[in-house]
Parts: structure tokens; sequence; C-alpha cells
């Protein structure tokens, strides 16, 4: 029988060591990456036949079985079927051509991308909710893909926790050397081992290396505007030989409740990296979220930290997800998205819609006035 009160459902996270020696996919020489070869999903259960026939097709491309374990990086056999071997340009091209290979991928180095979240995920102790409806998550596994974690940090005690759910599969992977990096073919074998371990939910925010519209479009700016208050700025400005503006005193209302706003950083859409993706699906919290911390971090503070970004929103759509599955452990992903994006909220506190950051109407009268 479930205990009622139990108070939090168990986060456990998984850390994956990776090697420096063995384990870390980069450039191997001059002439070799490497590369991840997609071959879709598993075509059976047979994990030790999925692996052969990855090393299979491995030789055929480099001549011999031998050769193809010294560049066989991962064998991806849980989740989907693949690999990630070091290969030429030429070898990666050949493979592609294979039968059954979906694509081949060179391998990226990505990165990270981690008050009043209660009330904001509609989590209020002081009312029925779905930590009730859920049993506050019992028996739902979390699995947190990261760059690592400080374990003697006192946020990960599981004193006053339940036991471990007895479908985990984990177990602690150690390494000596240990990199701040996430290589693409790293994620992957991540994925794979957690399914493997029994994971119901995993979180995790990464990116590529390229530059958020915020660090080459807003390199000087004061103010963000919209699309047609800035025309009507940029109009004032050619017609006039001394164009002004008008800055009036800053005032504080007290009592009024901040308007809420999607961060510049995740709201624009369509965008040049995924220009299919019109826009986020839902919003969560993740500017000024107080984070656990290293001693190694730059703004170490006894314990905790400040972040801002994608990394510090997904563990709380994480969260949400855990709970929903708990709840409903029938429902598909497609069922799980469907509730997320019909229940979130439309409006902030104040009950005014939430705006993407500068597209407000009341911050662009405001700045019309100044102006005009």
């Amino acid at each position: 029988m479930r205990n009622p009160i139990m108070p939090l459902f168990a986060l456990l996270f998984i850390v994956f060591v990776i090697d420096k020696q063995s384990l870390m996919p980069r450039m191997v020489d001059a002439k070799s990456n490497v590369h991840i070869v997609y071959l879709g999903e598993k075509q059976h259960d047979d994990n030790k036949l999925v692996v052969d026939s990855h090393h299979q097709m491995l030789a055929e491309i480099v001549g011999s079985k031998e050769e193809a374990s010294k560049l066989m990086v991962y064998s991806y056999k849980h989740g989907f079927s693949g690999f990630a071997a070091k290969l030429t340009d030429s070898q990666a091209l050949q493979l592609s051509e294979f039968p059954g290979v979906i694509r081949v991928i060179q391998n990226r180095i990505l990165s990270l991308k981690t008050t009043r979240s209660w009330d904001f995920l509609g989590l209020s102790s002081h009312s029925p909710n779905l930590l009730h409806t859920s049993n506050m998550g019992e028996d739902l596994i979390v699995g947190l893909l990261d760059t690592g974690l400080w374990p003697e940090l006192k946020a990960f005690s599981d004193e006053g926790l339940g036991p471990i759910p007895s479908h985990w599969k984990g177990d602690c992977e150690s390494g000596d050397q240990f990199i701040r990096q996430c290589a693409s073919a790293d994620i992957l074998k991540a994925f794979d081992e957690a399914i493997h371990d029994g994971v119901d939910v995993i979180s995790l925010s990464i990116a590529g290396q390229n530059p958020l519209f915020s660090e080459v479009d807003e390199q000087n700016g004061i103010a963000t505007v919209d699309f047609n208050v800035g025309t009507q700025i940029l109009l004032y400005v050619r017609s006039s030989r001394s164009p002004v503006v008008k800055l009036s005193p800053a005032k504080t209302f007290v009592g009024q409740p901040l308007s809420a706003n999607v961060a510049y950083f995740s709201s624009w859409g369509p965008n040049s990296i995924a220009p299919a993706i019109l826009k986020p699906d839902v919003a969560a919290p993740g500017v000024n979220i107080i984070t656990a911390s290293s001693p190694l971090g730059q703004y170490f503070d006894n314990g905790f930290d400040m972040l801002t970004g994608t990394s510090m929103a997904t563990p709380h759509a994480s969260g949400i997800v855990a709970l929903l599955k708990s709840a409903h452990p029938d429902w598909s992903p497609a069922a799980t998205k469907s509730a997320l994006v019909t229940t979130a909220w439309k409006n902030g506190p104040s009950g005014s819609p939430i705006f993407a950051h500068g597209a407000s109407q009341k911050l662009a009268d405001l700045i019309r006035e100044a102006v005009l």
C-alpha cells in the first residue's frame, strides 16, 4: 500500500562519466572523426545480435572485424539501433549508402543550455492538485543527463525518501578524468543506457555552438521593441537632423504584480537552426533560478548559484511529466505533451496575457510616447 504522506518523489540523477582515454568521441587524427550511424528502430530484442550486426556493417567498410572493434566507440542497442565509430569522410559516405542506414552524422561537441515554481506549476500545497493525484510521483524515476553533480551537497540527500523503485537497474559509473563537455555521441549513449536502466522520464537541455540572436542583435541595445515600433523610430530618426528622445524618471508601483513575459532568449521562432519549429510549445521558469552548484562553479555561494537558461526550465517540465506519468501510467508521450500544452497558463499572475519579451503593447506604447 502506498504511503499517502510521502513528502516528494525521488529524483534519481544519472551521471555518465566519460573516460578521457577510451570514451571521448572527438577528432582522432587528421583523417578520421567520430560519426554516428543511425539505423532507426531495433529489428529484434537480442542485444548481442544487434551489436554483432553493427560490427559486421562496420567491418564491411574497414576490412575486418578486428579493425571494426578498434574503431567502434558506442553501440546503441536499447532504445534504437545504431553505433558511433571513428571514420574518415569517405567511409562515412560509403556507410550512408548502405541499406538500412537512415543517416550518418558527424559527432559534435554541444553545450548545456538549469521562488515561484510551485505556484507557477499549479502545485500549491494548500489545494488538491497533481501532487496528490500522483501520490507525489512515487516509484517514478527521472533521469537527468548532465555534465556532473556534486553528490555531497545536501540538496541531493535522500534522507526522508522512500526506497529506490524496484525497476531501477542503474549503477554508478566512475572515471579518473572527467571532462566538462557533452558530445552528441555521448548524449545518444546516455539515452540508450537510461532506457536500459528503467528510467521513466529523461530530462536534458543542450544546444550547439551557434551564437544566440541576443549575442549579435542586442550588442548595444538600451530598449527592446517590436517591429512596428522599431520602424516608427527609424522613420523619425531619418526625418530629423537632430533626433531626440524624452527620458522620464523611473517610478515605483507598490503592490503591483510583475507582468509575466517569456525570456528574450527563448521566445523567438522560427529560427535558423530549426526553422520547422515555429515557437516553443510550453514555457517554464528558467530565469534567475536558485540551483545547486559545485565548489568548482564560478559563482559558488554556500552550495548554490543563480542561473538562467533552458537547463533551468527543463527540470520544471520534467517534474510535471513525471507526476502525469505516475497518475496516468498508460498515457503515451503524445498524450502527455497534449496535456501540458492544453492546460498551461495563458495569462500571468496579474490576469494579463503572457507576452514574448519586448512584444507587450504596453511597453510599445511607452516607447512611442517617449519618441514622438
